[in-house]
């Protein structure tokens, strides 16, 4: 065998093998979610069985974004969708099932009572609601909720690996029980006590863990110059040395309660994909 036909050998045996590699990574399925929280709940119980794609990418508002062409094109192959009942998807589920009806919508928000949006400040008048909160994937005891969902669906329509998926939903479980605890542990001296939010995305976490979120939005807008002044005092009288922003919002109003009050502004990204290092992180920026 002379050279040339040697190369020839060694590249049709490259072209083989990389052929076999996209095929194996088209065959894997492909399960697709709105948010990067749920893409580590699905994870936690596929493994690498599937591949996950998400429909908002990290540091988008799901309040506003609009999903990218190349992100509609892979719903062709998708064969589930697991909503969660976001803002995004009320605007934009229907068309993504016009465009791929063979997807499976499951909606894991299904059955779960979720606490009224807290949006606004006021003492006297108590709290304005905005409906229910959406932020379920801030709460550990709703997100065993939502995986019981997403478990019992994989393996229906996945049954060769429900085995696996079962397995792997019952050590989230006992993960999840073990982040509750630390949680609780953290948070231990300060039940009752309120925290300072710009949007109010921490609903559901304050409700399991019996704190209390006060809200600088006032019905998803910046605060007036009175309700400043509001949010000012009341922060004073309660002591309240931190301000909890999200990088999917502007920080304007949070850094200028934080300048008069002498508080320094957490940025805690309700969205982060580290779903359990995020939570844990937030508790201990609230207990210090």
């Amino acid at each position: 065998m002379n050279f040339k036909h040697l190369l020839l050998l060694i590249a049709t045996i490259l072209l083989a093998l990389s052929c076999s590699k996209t095929q194996e990574v088209q065959l894997k399925p492909l399960v697709v979610v709105s948010i990067p929280p749920q893409k580590y709940f699905v994870q936690k119980i596929a493994g690498d069985l599937v591949e996950v794609e998400v429909m908002i990418p990290a540091g988008s508002s799901p309040h506003a974004y609009e999903p990218k062409p190349v992100q509609m094109a892979k719903l062709d192959r998708a064969r589930i969708y697991f909503s969660i009942g976001v803002e995004f998807e009320k605007a934009w589920l229907g068309r993504l099932t016009k465009t791929a009806r063979h997807i499976l919508i499951v909606p894991t928000d299904s059955g779960i009572k979720k606490p009224e949006l807290a949006d606004g400040h006021d003492e006297q008048k108590g709290h304005t609601h905005g409906g229910p909160d959406p932020h379920i994937w801030l709460s550990p005891e709703l997100v065993k909720r939502q995986a019981a969902t997403m478990e019992k669906t994989l393996s229906t329509v996945f049954p060769e690996h429900a085995a696996a998926f079962r397995s792997n939903d019952s050590l989230f479980m006992i993960e999840i029980a073990a982040l509750q605890d630390s949680i609780r542990a953290i948070l231990q001296s300060r039940q009752q006590r309120p925290f300072l939010v710009f949007h109010p995305s921490w609903g559901c976490f304050a409700a399991e863990f019996n704190l209390k979120q006060m809200a600088i939005e006032v019905k998803g807008n910046e605060p007036s110059p009175a309700d400043l002044r509001t949010i000012i005092d009341f922060a004073r009288r309660n002591g309240i040395t931190a301000i909890y922003a999200q990088p999917q919002f502007s920080r304007r109003g949070a850094d200028i309660i934080a300048r008069e009050i002498g508080a320094r502004v957490f940025i805690a990204d309700p969205l982060s994909e580290v779903w359990e290092a995020n939570l844990i992180a937030c508790a201990r920026a609230l207990a210090d």
